[in-house]
């Protein structure tokens, strides 16, 4: 990997900026926690159930307050307890793993302190650096709860230092740790699980049928950490909610004893191309007809999201032309295809060209499309557009390992920009993915009051299905099964919280949508950035919808998703922004709803498709849904 970025061009590209960062990390972008060490001033960050947020004096933290409204769930940053740390300078991020980050508070002589805060832990722990002094809002007591304007009760227990009323004093070395008192049980329980957070481990394994997470609390007491529905659907043996519930605005989080969390979710069985080759004589033949038209018609922008959307969509031509045994059709494609990545996996190409070429930003630590796309110079969005070129890179290079021997050295470094460069430094292990949420997040820098946000948890998704293929093709095994685990974990949080919502728990109640088509730490809304059509909002969680796709978007009950295409077409059908994704997602809904789907399509005449999609395959999904 060495010898292959060391012919990509560096270019300081990125603007991103890391004021708030240990010299020694790597910068932390498209993480949970990114604002705290990235971009010119820090903002609120969720690990849940609390949000912790830097202050002028100090920092605040809390468990949000979650309001639920017609088109949106919100639960801003809490400020139910501050702390005042005399002499503070500025707060720098010395330290982070898979699921926790180390906040180290400075003064004029050095480090004062430093708090550790992890994903799904009710403990915040303040260790002294140096003697400290510190002032909170809220009058404690080791022996009595302590209630915050919100009407929260927090506690608090001493670990060799002075509680008196709103002054808490410390030598080095010692720890004070506040937490919430969770609805159903109480202060003392919840005092005799603290724990002093020093980080966090992580461990995932996968079988053919599913994938295991397990992160790990590391520190000095039996610990508690919060579970959360997409924990729940496949919990560990031996975990129970003994520790009552917190709000969350991904629904009540029950906060269960131990120093473990481990679940599991199902493996999605790859799959290349859709089943044609059993369709009628009659439906072939259209079929064929379309897809000569759709690859003569071609055209593949410069830059790395609309590019990459056009070279999967080639990719799916070509394997229905070989399908459908067109080998006209899948040589024009494959032609094509061939010339395309062989531009973009030209390791010099950025010094020869302006576009379809990439650069190494060594500050930063990443790879950078030259022409920039939707913030991707700020590493916004990477995994959306790099899964489009795994994918394509992956399927072609399967078939033809001349193609991979001219490919591997750029497209390895495009798999380890989004996904593992096996510790080698020059870039960040799982950029954008969250272990413990299950999903990833798409903006850099995260420069949001709401934490960090994803949009497209199916463009997410087919991150890691092209990175499962572009693995296949390598023969990479650790590779696939990293790909495997982040697809599990993608799907299920795509459904529990995109496409599938349990509408019994109180978070929905007053939420007038089937879907969530937006999602922030903080915040779940309907709406998107780009679009207020409503088929936008519902094929944002469903594009490219490629054949791997098809099974876990059809494993919710039909009526859930006809519901969803009901409220995405009711105003305006199907001719909106990605109406074909709508129609594509009907037709999983049945036999009947499928045979409606193609209605749609040949009796009108159907000609609008995403840039992404094809009429072909457009027909195609729909002939073998």
């Amino acid at each position: 990997m060495h010898r292959a970025l060391s012919a990509v061009p560096h270019r300081r590209m990125s603007g991103v900026t890391a004021p708030r960062l240990a010299d020694d990390l790597i910068p932390p972008t498209n993480r949970w926690f990114s604002s705290l060490a990235l971009g010119p001033r820090s903002r609120p960050v969720f690990p849940l159930p609390l949000s912790f947020a830097s202050t002028a004096g100090g920092f605040a933290f809390g468990v949000p307050v979650v309001t639920t409204t017609a088109d949106q769930i919100t639960g801003p940053a809490s400020s139910d307890v501050t702390v005042l740390l005399p002499g503070l300078r500025t707060t720098m991020v010395t330290a982070y793993d898979e699921a926790s980050v180390t906040v180290t508070f400075l003064g004029p002589q050095g480090a004062l302190g430093h708090v550790v805060l992890a994903r799904g832990s009710p403990y915040l722990t303040l260790t002294a650096d140096a003697a400290l002094s510190v002032r909170t809002n809220l009058a404690f007591a080791a022996d009595r709860d302590s209630r915050a304007g919100s009407g929260r009760h927090y506690g608090v227990v001493a670990d060799g230092c002075t509680i008196d009323g709103t002054q808490v004093r410390l030598a080095p070395g010692d720890r004070v740790t506040w937490f919430p008192v969770p609805d159903g049980t109480t202060r003392t329980k919840m005092a005799a699980h603290a724990i002093r957070l020093t980080g966090t481990d992580l461990g995932y394994s996968v079988t053919t049928q599913s994938a295991t997470t397990r992160i790990t609390y590391r520190g000095n007491g039996s610990g508690a950490f919060g579970v959360l529905l997409h924990h729940r659907d496949g919990l560990a043996d031996g975990i129970s909610n003994d520790l009552g519930s917190l709000p969350t605005v991904f629904g009540r989080m029950a906060i269960c004893s131990g120093s473990a969390l481990q679940w599991s979710s199902p493996v999605r069985p790859l799959r290349a191309g859709l089943p044609v080759e059993s369709l009628p004589t009659a439906d072939r033949a259209r079929l064929a007809s379309q897809v000569r038209a759709d690859v003569a018609g071609a055209a593949f922008p410069a830059d790395t999201y609309y590019g990459g959307k056009a070279l999967q969509r080639m990719a799916q031509l070509w394997m229905l032309a070989g399908q459908l045994n067109l080998k006209d059709a899948a040589a024009a494609a494959k032609a094509a295809l061939v010339g395309q990545l062989d531009l973009w996996t030209d390791p010099a190409g950025a010094s020869k060209r302006s576009s379809k070429c990439f650069v190494y930003d060594d500050r930063a630590r990443g790879l950078i499309g030259l022409q920039p796309s939707f913030g991707s110079e700020g590493f916004s969005d990477h995994h959306f557009h790099y899964g489009y070129f795994l994918y394509t890179a992956g399927i072609l290079a399967a078939e033809d390992p001349a193609l991979l021997t001219r490919w591997q050295p750029v497209m390895d470094l495009v798999a380890a920009d989004v996904a593992n460069s096996g510790g080698t430094g020059l870039f960040p292990d799982r950029r954008t993915f969250d272990a413990y949420a299950g999903q990833s997040w798409a903006s850099g820098s995260a420069p949001f009051d709401l934490g960090n946000d994803q949009e497209s948890s199916s463009e997410a998704a087919n991150a890691w299905i092209g990175l499962a293929w572009w693995a296949r093709a390598t023969g990479n095994s650790g590779l696939a099964s990293e790909a495997a685990w982040m697809l599990a974990g993608e799907t299920r949080a795509a459904l529990r919280y995109g496409l599938y919502l349990d509408g019994t728990d109180p978070v929905y109640h007053g939420y007038q949508h089937s879907i969530v088509s937006l999602t922030f730490g903080a915040q779940r809304s309907y709406r998107t950035w780009f679009s207020d059509a409503p088929t936008a909002k519902l094929a944002i969680q469903l594009l490219p919808a490629s054949p791997t796709a098809m099974s876990y978007l059809r494993s919710v009950p039909p009526d859930r998703i006809r519901w969803n295409v009901r409220s995405a077409t009711a105003s305006g059908g199907f001719g909106q922004t990605f109406g074909d994704y709508a129609l594509m997602y009907s037709a999983l809904a049945g036999t009947k709803d499928r045979s409606q789907a193609l209605a749609v399509v040949q009796d009108t005449g159907w000609r609008q498709v995403d840039p992404g999609n094809s009429l072909a395959y457009l027909h195609a999904w729909l002939l073998t849904a």
